[in-house]
């Protein structure tokens, strides 16, 4: 037969048990939503990278072909483009890699481009600028992340 004291110690430590479970699941769900919850201004980060991105592959592409007309139409919309993304704060997932520089070179050479596009400069003239404008693109997105060789 179980002595009051007994029952007593056994009660404690069910308790003190059920008490541990419970903080480690509190401290569990607290670690997941933490994962889980998304940067607001990383998603918008990423949003602009797929922007500048869009813009970029959709007039570099067809000037590899030697058709600059896409680029020529919507010079200035990525040199507005890469002003937005150069004036974001860099996340705190991309920090310390150097992409402030990075993308206020980014700007300034595509604004320069854009301007060369509405003072009519020749498409071979073009093709050095873009082509390191492309390039400076992919560096910048290399430190950011790995999208692949899709662009």
């Amino acid at each position: 037969m179980m002595t009051n004291a007994r029952i007593l110690l056994m009660a404690l430590a069910f308790w003190a048990m059920m008490a541990a479970c419970a903080d480690k699941q509190t401290e569990t769900e607290t670690v997941e939503t933490e994962q889980t919850t998304p940067d607001p201004a990383l998603a918008a980060w990423d949003a602009q990278i797929e922007a500048f991105h869009a813009l970029m592959s959709g007039t570099f592409h067809p000037a590899e072909e030697g058709n600059y007309a896409p680029f020529k139409e919507k010079a200035a919309e990525m040199a507005a483009s890469a002003a937005t993304w150069s004036a974001m704060t860099v996340p705190a997932a991309h920090a310390d890699k150097g992409l402030e520089e990075k993308l206020t070179l980014l700007a300034q050479e595509t604004a320069a481009l854009s301007d060369q596009v509405a003072a009519g400069t020749p498409d071979a003239e073009l093709k050095d600028p873009l082509f390191a404008l492309h390039d400076r693109f992919h560096e910048i997105v290399g430190l950011c992340e790995d999208l692949g060789e899709d662009h």
